[in-house]
This record gives structure tokens, sequence and C-alpha cells, in this order.
């Protein structure tokens, strides 16, 4: 089963058409995002704190 989701997020990256595709895309780039992001928004808020 977590082969077949991966594959599935791995083809909605090369193909990107269907709106379940474009979806699953948009989780994955926002969740880079939060990776990204995240430690910086806590370690600023335990600063101010």
């Amino acid at each position: 089963m977590s082969t077949q989701s991966g594959q599935n997020a791995g083809h909605a990256l090369i193909v990107g058409d269907s709106e379940g595709d474009r979806r699953i895309t948009r989780l994955c780039f926002l969740a880079t995002v939060l990776a990204l992001v995240g430690p910086v928004l806590i370690e600023r808020q335990s600063r101010g704190a």
C-alpha cells in the first residue's frame, strides 16, 4: 500500500492534470514549506517568550 501511494505521488508530480494530482502536488509543496519555515517560527516564538 505504501509503495502504491508513493507511485501515485510520483505520478502526480509528472502529470499534474487532474484535480486529485494537483491536490497531492499542493500538499507536497505545503509540507516542504512547513518543514522549512516551521523551525524558524518556533525558534522566533521561543526567543520572544
